[in-house]
């Protein structure tokens, strides 16, 4: 499988993994950020942004890594919501003052997919021009 694939794969394993789990039990974030008590609103948030937009991602993901016309759009779009989550928690987590190990690893598995995103990206421009100058 090569690299692009891969990290498509991969992204959608954690998204949809995650995604699947944490609508499953999203009280689950309020015991690992300290608020053991959630009210039903919130709950259903979390349901929709933690569950449902994560599993639409991972589902993406997935079928994108099967349609080679869909990789490099798909790719981009996993480097950007990997960045976007990693920048937005750094900043979020200096603003609250608040460094806890949780969040930290967080930001770590969201810069390491953002990363992995980028490198595939990467490979498949050079793999796309690769094709390109065997056609002339």
């Amino acid at each position: 499988m090569s690299l692009p694939r891969l990290s498509l794969v991969v992204a959608g394993l954690v998204f949809l993994g995650l995604g699947a789990y944490l609508f499953y039990a999203p009280e689950t974030i309020g015991r690992l950020t300290g608020a053991n008590r959630l009210p039903p609103t919130l709950l259903t948030e979390l349901r929709a942004m933690y569950g449902g937009l994560q599993i639409g991602l991972g589902l993406y993901f997935f079928v994108a890594a099967s349609r080679g016309r869909w990789v490099r759009s798909a790719l981009a779009a996993q480097v950007a919501a990997f960045s976007g989550m990693a920048v937005g928690r750094v900043i979020a987590m200096v603003l609250a003052r608040e460094y806890s190990r949780f969040f930290l690893g967080l930001a770590a598995v969201e810069l390491l997919g953002a990363l992995l995103g980028a490198a595939g990206l990467r490979r498949a421009r050079e793999l796309m021009e690769l094709n390109y100058s065997r056609r002339i």
